[in-house]
């Protein structure tokens, strides 16, 4: 190798950083259709965990705003303030519980059936475990 293709082979290689990568579709070996279907699932997570993040924030806001309105009001008993703490831990826990569960057909009693289509049948129905 001459000294000069040497140098110059040096000098496109200082360019680079030592762990530079280039990804060219056409060496990957992706179809056309992978790169938007990795663009979806990519957004539905970033939706999730954001829709995950901002409920658990208002949960810890609802706290901080309870706590500081027990330690504003100095005439209630320590004892009922740490009565309410509970109770609102009581209720975020039963509604994360409930939000969890699915439903399914065995979960209705089918009431009356108000009418019938080319699609599927319109019911009037009510949740067994609650009447609702």
């Amino acid at each position: 190798m001459s000294s000069s293709q040497s140098t110059s082979n040096n000098a496109s290689q200082a360019s680079k950083p030592a762990d530079y990568v280039y990804f060219d579709r056409s060496t990957t070996g992706f179809s056309d259709e992978a790169l938007p279907k990795a663009k979806a699932a990519q957004l539905k997570m970033e939706n999730y965990y954001k829709v995950v993040v901002e409920a658990a924030v208002a949960r810890n806001t609802r706290r901080v705003e309870l706590e500081r309105k027990l330690q504003s009001d100095s005439l209630m008993p320590e004892e009922r303030k740490q009565r309410q703490l509970l109770q609102l831990g009581k209720r975020e826990s039963t509604y994360l519980r409930l939000k969890r569960t699915k439903l399914g057909l065995d979960d209705f009693r089918t009431v009356k059936v108000i009418g019938k289509g080319a699609f599927g049948e319109v019911r009037l129905v009510q949740k067994t475990d609650t009447g609702k």
